[in-house]
């Protein structure tokens, strides 16, 4: 599960749905509390699955001296944290939001994985008053690192988005990262929502250690469960620039999901002297591989 997020946690990163913490899950601090309540409503209003990371500092605090991975104390288990939170947020949140934990090991520490489910029931509202930071009626988003009471017309998109029956999808991206302008691209070409864009960095791997071993370990630490995989509609993946990987990337892929997963293509460009890449091609590789086949029965046929 932390591959997704390790550098994140190594360079102190957020994002618009990445969010640290250095400190454990506040059970007991209402203060803090009711902080962690204004952030999961804020994430939970932007639509997608997003997470806070708890015993881990971002980078600002960082440069103030603070360590960078505290980790988290191991006073409850998982399942009652996960307990304890979904109580104090059903009472905070309306319509409720609903979150799952669960602390994963990092070097000699443990870091917590605070998951905010995907909601279709936005917007969502703080339910009630709270003695420090939250005031009935109020709706909170998340755009970029920040987050706001929202306006108006964040409101109205909110509806918009409600009556749209686009689908959501994961893009899982082994190379360059891939920019706003791309992200937009993507989605307006398959008409989705593109929820999360992972581990969006070039890999790097061991050329005199096995393809096949590394390969599977980065999967695998992507975290996602077999369930999961199965679900192939969701998925595009940017395939790293060694062919050789890709191959191996594309045969572990299939032995997940049961078929070929869709891939993105992009191509080098030059816009005002500005080096970059463009969306060039999606390719159903599902799509390619039917093909071949009735391709090759007509040819036995024949």
């Amino acid at each position: 599960m932390l591959g997704r997020f390790v550098r994140y946690i190594e360079q102190g990163l957020e994002c618009d749905i990445v969010e640290l913490k250095g400190y454990s899950p506040p059970l007991r601090d209402e203060k803090l509390l009711e902080q962690i309540v204004k952030e999961i409503l804020a994430v939970a209003n932007t639509g997608r699955q997003g997470f806070i990371l708890f015993g881990v500092n971002d980078a600002d605090n960082r440069q103030r001296g603070k360590e960078p991975v505290p980790g988290v104390e191991q006073i409850y288990s998982d399942d009652e944290i996960e307990r304890r939170l979904n109580d104090k947020f059903m009472q905070f949140t309306e319509p409720p939001v609903k979150v799952s934990y669960r602390s994963y090991e990092y070097k000699d520490k443990k870091v917590g994985v605070l998951t905010v489910l995907r909601s279709d029931r936005r917007p969502h509202m703080v339910a009630r008053n709270g003695a420090h930071e939250l005031t009935r009626g109020k709706y909170y988003l998340r755009q970029g690192t920040v987050t706001g009471v929202m306006a108006p017309d964040d409101l109205r998109q909110i509806s918009l988005e409600r009556q749209s029956d686009k689908k959501y999808m994961t893009l899982l991206n082994f190379t360059h990262p891939f920019t706003e302008t791309q992200i937009s691209q993507l989605e307006q070409t398959l008409d989705c929502f593109i929820e999360h864009v992972w581990p969006d960095c070039k890999i790097e791997l061991d050329i005199s250690a096995s393809f096949e071993e590394q390969i599977r370990h980065l999967v695998d630490n992507l975290g996602y469960e077999a369930y999961e995989w199965q679900d192939v509609s969701r998925w595009l993946v940017s395939l790293p620039g060694l062919s050789e990987a890709s191959a191996v990337l594309l045969a572990e892929m299939h032995g997940r999901m049961g078929q070929f997963p869709t891939i993105v293509r992009r191509r080098p460009s030059d816009k005002k002297g500005v080096s970059d890449y463009a969306v060039e091609e999606i390719i159903n590789l599902s799509e390619v591989r039917g093909r071949a086949r009735r391709t090759g029965a007509l040819d036995m046929n024949m």
